[in-house]
């Protein structure tokens, strides 16, 4: 049908979100965080985290944070479905005071570590780019 493989269909209520700590929009969005909303996101999110996960998912947000810095972007290889993988970018508003997050997932198949390195994540980045060049925006 028109909606595409039912992996790939969130099927979430209005106003449900995907999780912030998994997903590499939500990655993406942390990364972008300035102190102290930064440690304020990850106070939130170890509440609503069992604490057996806590040091897991503590570990996937600060290695987003690394990715950010190396690459650019960031990565969900599994984390939140393990058959899907994803690449996600940062967009922050002209005067910085809101951060947006973009991302393109896909099956774990297609989608390799690799690809989202060398294809999809750069391509994210220059979409982000174009963005900000067409809006007035600023550069991360």
């Amino acid at each position: 049908g028109c909606h595409g493989s039912e992996y790939f269909q969130l099927k979430r209520e209005v106003g449900q979100r995907p999780p912030h700590s998994h997903t590499a929009l939500g990655r993406a969005y942390l990364a972008a965080l300035a102190e102290p909303r930064y440690s304020e996101m990850l106070r939130e999110l170890k509440t609503h985290s069992p604490a057996k996960e806590w040091p897991q998912v503590r570990e996937g947000i600060e290695q987003a944070r690394s990715d950010y810095s190396r690459y650019g972007f960031v990565f969900s290889l599994g984390d939140w479905r393990p058959e899907v993988y994803a690449a996600g970018v940062t967009l922050t508003s002209p005067d910085g005071s809101r951060v947006y997050a973009l991302s393109c997932s896909g099956s774990a198949a297609l989608m390799t570590r690799k690809r989202l390195i060398q294809q999809i994540g750069p391509r994210l980045v220059a979409i982000r780019d174009e963005s900000y060049a067409l809006a007035g925006g600023r550069r991360d």
